[in-house]
C-alpha cells in the first residue's frame, strides 16, 4: 500500500501532457535520439497553443448548456465547491478577490433562491460555511 501512493502521484503525472513531454525528452537525452527531444517539444507547442486549449473547451462543454436553475431537481443541499476566492497580499495580511471561478457561486446563489435545497454549503480547502 506504501508504493500506491506514489503510484498514485507519479501516473497521472506522467500521462498529462506535459509529463509526456519531459518523459519523450529525457528518453531522447539518454538515447542521444534528437528525434525524440523534438517530438516531445513539438507536442509541448501544441498543446499549450490556445487553438488547441479552445477545442478541447469545445469538446468538454458540447451537450452541457446551462439550466434554468427553476428547472434543477431539488435536493438536501446544495454545495459549492472551493475555488472561487483567493488570496492576495496585502499591507496587514491577505485580502480575498473573487477568480474566474466566481460563477460557481452565484450558480449557487441562483439555485437557493429558486429554493432548490434548504442548505447552501460552500467548501473550501481545509473548512466549510453552511448557511441553512
Amino acid at each position: 500500500t506504501h508504493h500506491m501512493i506514489y503510484l498514485h502521484k507519479i501516473l497521472p503525472a506522467l500521462a498529462s501532457p506535459l509529463g509526456l513531454c519531459l518523459l519523450l525528452v529525457l528518453i531522447g537525452l539518454l538515447l542521444n535520439a534528437r528525434r525524440w527531444v523534438t517530438r516531445g517539444i513539438v507536442i509541448l507547442i501544441i498543446c499549450t497553443l490556445p487553438a488547441t486549449s479552445n477545442m478541447l473547451w469545445r469538446q468538454l462543454e458540447r451537450g452541457h448548456a446551462p439550466q434554468d436553475p427553476s428547472d434543477a431537481p431539488t435536493a438536501e443541499a446544495i454545495v459549492v465547491l472551493s475555488g472561487m476566492l483567493r488570496a492576495v497580499p496585502s499591507g496587514d495580511g491577505f485580502a480575498y478577490e473573487w477568480s474566474e471561478a466566481a460563477d460557481r457561486y452565484f450558480a449557487g446563489g441562483e439555485l437557493a433562491l429558486n429554493m432548490r435545497a434548504p442548505k447552501l454549503i460552500f467548501l473550501s480547502k481545509n473548512r466549510f460555511l453552511c448557511d441553512s
